[in-house]
């Protein structure tokens, strides 16, 4: 979509202020147009730091449900602490994702 922008805005920020939006355009990635049309349409701006950690948890739980669905497959017995302490820590894993999924979904209210 082409957005015709026939005015330029310029202003001055502290060196405070400055280093306050460039800690706020690395966070969001967007470059300074977008952010500010962001902000002048009281658009929030949602930045997710936990996303990268939780992804890498949720894939190490995924290959420890799949080592213990093996060894079930093998007729191999599991101790029951691995199994209740890998169930544990996906309910975690996935109690952060629904937090998370909560968070971007109410965003815009």
């Amino acid at each position: 979509m082409h957005r015709n922008r026939s005015h330029q805005v310029s202003f001055r920020l502290s060196n405070d202020e400055f280093q306050i939006l460039q800690y706020k355009l690395s966070q969001c990635k967007m470059n300074k147009t977008n952010f500010f049309i962001f902000a002048i349409r009281n658009q929030k701006i949602l930045v997710v730091e936990d996303f990268v950690p939780i992804l890498a948890e949720l894939k190490r739980q995924g290959s420890n449900l799949n080592q213990i669905a093996h060894r079930f497959n093998q007729y191999i017995r599991v101790p029951d602490e691995v199994i209740a302490s890998t169930l544990n820590d996906c309910r975690a894993c996935y109690a952060k994702l629904f937090k998370l999924a909560d968070i971007i979904s109410n965003v815009g209210e």
